[in-house]
């Protein structure tokens, strides 16, 4: 049985270039409302075009992790594709799923000025 505390929602995680997160996570904030979201680096190798020994490259990116409400769910993803640039090569990648529980969190006022 679910607890009334508790509800469902959507993760929408995004994968952006180095430096990305930061100002992107503040828009968030600021033109949505949301704080449910984190973020941490992570690096691979990539190959594209621009390697000519067909061994990649390394790049280090920032991963984001937003917990929505599902009302809110696509209206988010669709802000996030378009101010982060999703759509242009090498910006990126967005994903959303599906959260079985989703608590409510608040943090006191002012935590986030700095």
């Amino acid at each position: 049985m679910a607890d009334a505390g508790f509800s469902g929602g959507m993760l929408i995680t995004c994968i952006l270039p180095k430096g990305s997160a930061i100002p992107l996570m503040k828009k968030l904030r600021e033109e949505k409302g949301l704080t449910a979201m984190s973020f941490h680096h992570a690096r691979g190798a990539g190959r594209s075009g621009r390697s000519r020994h067909g061994l990649g490259h390394y790049v280090e990116n920032h991963v984001i992790t937003i917990a929505v409400d599902e009302e809110q769910a696509e209206d988010v993803f669709n802000f996030i594709y378009v101010t982060a640039n999703i759509g242009d090569d090498h910006n990126g990648l967005l994903m959303m799923e599906k959260l079985h529980m989703l608590s409510p969190f608040t943090l006191p006022e002012g935590h986030l000025d700095e």
